[in-house]
């Protein structure tokens, strides 16, 4: 059993995109997902998270959906065209991840993804600025990513970048499914992220490496 977290530490809540292309400046994103890993919920002990888990939401792109990009998520045109707005979705997310901020007592939320800074972070916020969102969040949101900390605090990449190729070294390419949508993501990157490490060094290697 681990020692809880001072409150000073953010909350970490995981998330994952899935988008119409990989063009941070042109293409949409079409899901999002987000959880609070069960693992780390006992180490920050105040108050009730009541909603742990943002659900896997579509979104109704602004662009159309690439073929490579629909091949990997599944995701077509047909499933997204009645879906809600971006900013719709997008300001369901921000009260969600504030209202888990408030129910654990924390004074900052840490917003993890793989390949986050160079992708999920740009991805999300950019188009919030093409909807008039200038402030997605306050500076108590930090984003930490974990292909920079699996590279240089546990080796795990084993010469990979992406998530489903490091898992599928990790778990054996029979126990990875290699189709993939935003909740599917989120919950394989928890696994491999507590693969690698126990909770609180994981916590801490986010954190040292977490950016603004």
């Amino acid at each position: 059993m681990f020692a809880a977290f001072p409150s000073t530490y953010p909350i970490p809540i995981v998330y994952d995109l899935e988008t119409t292309g990989l063009s941070i400046e042109t293409d949409s994103v079409i899901q999002i997902a987000a959880k609070v890993s069960p693992e780390w919920v006992s180490l920050f002990p105040s108050g009730t998270i009541t909603q742990p888990e943002f659900k896997e939401t579509l979104i109704k792109p602004e662009c159309a959906i690439s073929a490579s990009a629909m091949q990997v998520s599944h995701i077509s045109e047909e499933m997204v065209k009645s879906a809600d707005s971006f900013k719709s979705v997008v300001t369901s997310f921000k009260q969600w991840v504030e209202q888990v901020q408030k129910q654990t007592e924390r004074k900052s939320v840490l917003l993890i993804a793989h390949n986050n800074f160079r992708f999920d972070r740009q991805m999300l916020l950019n188009q919030c600025k093409r909807v008039g969102i200038d402030n997605l969040f306050d500076a108590s949101v930090r984003y930490g990513d974990t292909l920079i900390v699996f590279n240089k605090c546990f080796h795990v990449p084993y010469g990979e970048r992406g998530l489903l190729k490091i898992a599928t070294k990790m778990f054996g390419e029979s126990n990875v499914s290699q189709s993939h949508n935003a909740g599917a993501d989120v919950d394989l990157l928890i696994q491999v992220m507590h693969k690698c490490a126990n909770p609180v060094l994981m916590y801490h290697a986010l954190f040292e490496y977490s950016q603004s």
